[in-house]
């Protein structure tokens, strides 16, 4: 058995630019921590090796501070005879790498800079071979070919592991990434190795039946788009048999995403804090403590005070007072989907352009087949069958009449 650490899009650095300055730094801070967790994880339980498929780095700039920690750390693995086997990724590429790349590694280190596979053997005290890494990285930030193919086939009788920074093409989430190294789950099976340790999308999963395949996910979130908890995977590998694999978060900071819908009967600052707040307790994706949590705040429907939070209110202002009452690092507030409450039975029949659009879309609603006639032939969305096809229709015209009132009538 060959135990692993696999860390994937760490992200050193990252600049976090469109947020405030205090933010910027704790989401800087809690990528570090996140970091230090794992190589702590790592010596608790043993493992053989330490593995990060790729975006070890956000780009070619590097703080000092990293680069202390970076080297601290890996040198602290290598004295317990741990080894760390790092892929490079689009972000961080060889081409790119710039500081990153004149960083003085310890020996216990392997880089994986270029596009031809290198096959690395891990020793146990006595110097017999206990298992295999074979592994490449990216040279260029946008990797077109397709590396995994060109990995050699598994030989031998100790567990092999492969890495590499990859879009699976069938993998979760695989729409919101670039298309870098792209392969298939076909062909990391067709190879042979009893684990792929992969990197790029942050959404952790297996993308294979066996689950030898695997994304990690960031170790840290970033973005709203990251929420719940984030960390590494903590494999067990075996030859010729499926691995056991481990979650362990690692994240001090995590992501929420907050909707809020009841508003119609917020008519000042408290009104909305008690909302918000009710909304935040049924609804809380913080896996740990609310505190270390940034929560994007989407105010939504009618609300009296629509237009004070919309136009009027500093923004800013809002989000710190929710985050003092919610108790959490920060929040971020999204007004788009808010609007003045519209009486809009008020405005069907009456002869004005008001009334006959809200006719029109009754009739579409209660004639799905009409709106065929104006709806064009290509649509954004994906759709495989004309049942498909009509159901994505439909969806577009659900609040339509209300979005339609509140433009016409500028509310």
């Amino acid at each position: 058995m060959l135990r692993v650490l696999h860390i994937a899009d760490v992200h050193f650095d990252t600049t976090f630019s469109c947020r405030s300055d205090e933010l910027r730094s704790r989401l800087r801070e809690a990528i570090r921590q996140s970091f230090v967790r794992a190589m702590d994880m790592a010596v608790e339980d043993g493992v053989h090796a330490v593995i990060v498929a790729g975006d070890l780095f956000d780009g070619s700039r590097l703080s000092f501070t990293t680069e202390k920690i970076l080297v601290e750390q890996f040198r602290r693995l290598g004295d317990l005879g741990i080894r760390v086997f790092y892929a490079c990724g689009n972000h961080d590429p060889a081409s790119l790498r710039s500081r990153a790349g004149s960083i003085a590694l310890p020996d216990n280190c392997t880089v994986f800079d270029s596009a031809r596979p290198e096959t690395v053997e891990i020793q146990d005290e006595s110097g017999a071979v206990i298992g295999r890494v074979t592994g490449a990285g990216h040279e260029t930030a946008k990797e077109s070919r397709n590396l995994a193919s060109t990995f050699p086939a598994v030989k031998g009788d100790v567990p092999h592991v492969a890495v590499l920074h990859t879009m699976v093409t069938s993998a979760s989430s695989s729409e919101s990434h670039d298309r870098y190294a792209p392969c298939s789950v076909d062909d990391l099976a067709s190879r042979g190795y009893d684990y792929w340790a992969l990197g790029h999308i942050h959404h952790r999963q297996a993308v294979d039946a066996e689950q030898k395949a695997w994304y990690p996910g960031s170790i840290q979130g970033r973005n709203p788009k990251e929420t719940g908890a984030r960390g590494g995977l903590l494999v067990d590998v075996f030859r010729a048999r499926p691995p056991q694999v481990r979650f362990v978060p690692l994240a001090p900071l995590e992501w929420a995403s907050l909707h809020v819908e009841s508003l119609a009967g917020v008519q000042n600052l408290s009104d909305l804090e008690q909302a918000v707040a009710k909304a935040w307790e049924e609804n809380s994706q913080s896996s740990g403590d609310a505190r270390d949590a940034v929560v994007v705040v989407h105010l939504q429907g009618a609300c009296p005070i629509a237009e004070d939070l919309v136009s009027r209110q500093p923004v800013e202002e809002i989000e710190a007072l929710l985050a003092d009452h919610l108790s959490v690092i920060a929040v971020e507030v999204r007004t788009s989907g808010l609007h003045q409450p519209i009486e809009i039975e008020s405005y069907r029949g009456e002869p004005h352009v008001l009334g006959e659009l809200l006719r029109l879309i009754s009739r579409y609603e209660e004639e799905p087949e009409s709106i065929e006639r104006i709806a064009p032939k290509p649509l954004a969305a994906q759709v495989s069958s004309n049942g498909e096809r009509s159901e994505y229709l439909r969806k577009l015209l659900s609040g339509l009449d209300r979005e339609a009132a509140a433009r016409l009538l500028d509310v």
